[in-house]
């Protein structure tokens, strides 16, 4: 969908339930295992999709990264 904003800007406005993260947009493709490494499977990120929210896994993302620096600089 494409609107006017007030500054005669022509914008696109995707709706919400169009939007997929690149894990939905990748899984949803015909044959998607193929893409995949080998011996990589779609079971283990399911099973952590179904227990965190994304938010969840964002927060979970960056402390993990705050550990690993921290990890990294103490040791420089």
């Amino acid at each position: 969908m494409f609107y006017l904003t007030g500054r005669a800007r022509l914008l696109k406005k995707y709706p919400h339930n169009a939007c997929k993260t690149l894990y939905e947009k990748m899984k949803s493709l015909p044959e998607a295992e193929k893409y995949l490494n080998d011996g990589v499977t779609f079971e283990k990120p399911d099973k952590t999709d179904i227990r965190h929210t994304d938010n969840e896994m964002v927060r979970i993302a960056h402390e993990e990264r705050i550990r690993m620096f921290d990890k990294i600089l103490s040791v420089a």
